[in-house]
This record gives structure tokens, sequence and C-alpha cells, in this order.
């Protein structure tokens, strides 16, 4: 082929013959590839956009659904659409309800589902498993389990303001008191919300008084 362009037209119509014999089968192959995968592609854009439209309408109907229905129409997007968004959503709702209804064992279910599919997004920073922590957190302290809340949060790379302070107050709960100080200060620089900042702020002076 490196003299190609060089070649008179009839020497160029003999290489392309022998370059055709020689790989036609994987040219061919090749198409064919080609054309599966854009059949495919279109058909599974096509698929999700309807399914995101489905789950869409569902979410709506949850929304606007009194609270004696809310539990099974959460349940119904959960169950048809579990890898959409709303799906994630509904779950959040769900372990609401479950917590203000105390029955903190399906919240804590409903929560750790939303965490370990949104751990499979591979995400830095996801804001949904951040949210489903948080009140994973706080209802392990509401039980008193401190070390389960450490556990949680302890392979977290990116704690957000909340997240930090809740740690901290796992720590205090530990005795674990300069560990609980650094995570409140971490929550006190990251959070923009004044009322928070005076609320942590207290919690780093009962600290300081305690020790």
């Amino acid at each position: 082929m490196a003299n190609f362009f060089s070649s008179s037209s009839d020497e160029q119509i003999d290489l392309l013959s022998v370059w055709w014999d020689k790989y036609k089968y994987i040219l061919a192959l090749l198409l064919a590839a080609s054309v599966i995968f854009i059949i495919y592609r279109d058909y599974s854009i096509s698929s999700s956009n309807a399914q995101q439209l489905e789950s869409a309408k569902l979410y709506d109907n949850f929304l606007t659904s009194s609270m004696e229905d809310k539990r099974t129409r959460a349940e119904e997007i959960i169950n048809l659409y579990p890898d959409t968004l709303y799906a994630d959503f509904a779950a959040l709702h769900l372990a609401k309800i479950s917590a203000d209804n105390n029955n903190l064992e399906q919240a804590e279910e409903n929560l750790n589902w939303v965490i370990a599919r949104s751990s499979s997004w591979g995400a830095e920073f996801n804001p949904l498993q951040s949210i489903a922590k948080l009140r994973l957190a706080r209802i392990y302290l509401e039980q008193g389990k401190a070390d389960n809340v450490m556990d949680l949060l302890g392979e977290e790379q990116t704690l957000t303001a909340s997240l930090y302070e809740v740690k901290g107050d796992a720590e205090k709960s530990l005795n674990q008191i300069s560990e609980a100080k650094l995570s409140y200060l971490q929550a006190l620089e990251l959070s923009n919300s004044q009322p928070i900042r005076s609320l942590i702020s207290m919690k780093i002076s009962d600290l300081q008084e305690g020790g």
C-alpha cells in the first residue's frame, strides 16, 4: 500500500483486488459487527428513554398519592425500574416513611439498598449515596450504634459537612474526643449554613469543657 498513490490506474485496481481477496472476510465481519452495534445502541437508547419516561410517570404518581398509597407506589417503582434514579428516590422516601413509623430495620434495608446500588456508579462523589449514608448514620446513632457509624463512614473518601458532623457525634459517643473535635472542625469549615455552624461550634465548646 506504500506505493499505491504512485501506481498507475491498472496497478491500483490490481492492488485493490489482491487486498480485497485477502481481507474481504475480515471486512465483512467488521461491517456486520458495526451494523449490530448501531442497531443495539439505538435499541438501548430507545429502551432506556422509554424506561425513564415510564418511571418518571410512576414517580409523579407516587408524589401526588396519599400517604396510605405511597409505600405501594414506591415499591412498584423499585420493582419495575430498579436501575433508574427514580428507584433511588423512591427507596429514600420509603426509608423516611419507615423511620417515621419507628420501623428502623426496614429503613436500614432501604438505605443500604441505595448505598449498595449507587456504589456501582464509580463516581468519586455520589450525592444520593451521601444522603443515604447520612440518614443511616443518624439511625445508628439513635440506636446507640456509634461503631456502626464509624464502619459506615470509614472508607468514605469525600465527606460532606453533615457527614463530618455525624462522624464527630459518633466519635464523641465512643469517647474519641480528639477525633471528634477534628471532625467537627472539618464540618465547620465545609458548612455554609450559619445555624448549623453555630450548632457545630456549640458541640466543639462542649468537647473542650468536657476535656
